[in-house]
């Protein structure tokens, strides 16, 4: 018997590794594959606190996103050994739809984008003479078209004029 005690000396540590998503993942589905590896391949491994199947020393599992920043916390541990734990972070990203903003006044179709997180070109179709005839200008047509899905932050181009 050693010095310090009669117990019996403890394993090495757990080693856990996350194979995918990478940690900053940008998604658009509703759920990802959480996979990866931990030593000794007989530890136990939990995802997001749901026990997983391990074998050979591998695990993956589904996970539900929820809209913006997720966090995923991976936890695996083994018997006379100390605990690993990560975690990856993954943003799911919605897709916006373009409203339809035809025959509505340029600023109010551009606050409108503006406030579903898209941005603003906006394009002038009148002639070089149409600023002497009556009449305000109006959105034409957008592009990409209303009902289209787009990725946040994407822009929409605002077609405007006196006469569409």
């Amino acid at each position: 018997m050693a010095c310090g005690g009669g117990s019996a000396p403890k394993q090495p540590p757990v080693r856990l590794t996350l194979a995918a998503p990478s940690d900053g993942a940008r998604l658009l589905q509703d759920s990802v594959n959480i996979s990866g590896t931990v030593s000794p391949g007989t530890a136990t491994v939990s995802v997001e606190g749901r026990r997983v199947t391990v074998s050979g020393g591998a695990f993956d599992t589904q996970v539900q996103l929820h809209p913006g920043q997720n966090v995923v916390d991976v936890m695996a541990g083994a018997e006379d050994s100390a605990a690993a734990m990560t975690a990856v972070r993954v943003y799911r990203e919605l897709m916006v739809e373009v409203p339809d903003l035809v025959g509505q006044k340029p600023s109010d179709a551009e606050d409108a984008l503006t406030a579903k997180g898209l941005k603003v070109k906006q394009q002038n179709s009148d002639g070089g003479f149409d600023f002497l005839l009556p009449g305000s200008q109006q959105v034409c047509s957008t592009d990409p078209d209303a009902g289209s899905k787009v990725e946040p932050g994407s822009t929409v181009t605002v077609v405007t004029g006196k006469f569409c």
